[in-house]
């Protein structure tokens, strides 16, 4: 789930958060995601000149939210 982004002088940045939508904890009350410990974080990184569809670079990062 992208939620946010940065803007820089030259790139933007898309991190994608591992959330999970959970359609049963909904249903009972509970939230409508929950960061999804098995899965890592993603960033996409854009160039503001090269803006070509293939260019754009992802980078994962480990899930600094995993269960201890």
């Amino acid at each position: 789930m992208m939620y946010d982004c940065a803007i820089t002088k030259n790139y933007l940045v898309l991190p994608l958060t591992p959330l999970e939508v959970n359609h049963d904890m909904l249903k009972s009350g509970g939230n409508h995601s929950a960061r999804d410990p098995e899965e890592d974080q993603w960033n996409g990184i854009v160039s503001h000149w090269n803006r070509k569809p293939g260019d754009i670079v992802w980078l994962r990062a480990e899930n600094t939210m995993r269960r201890l």
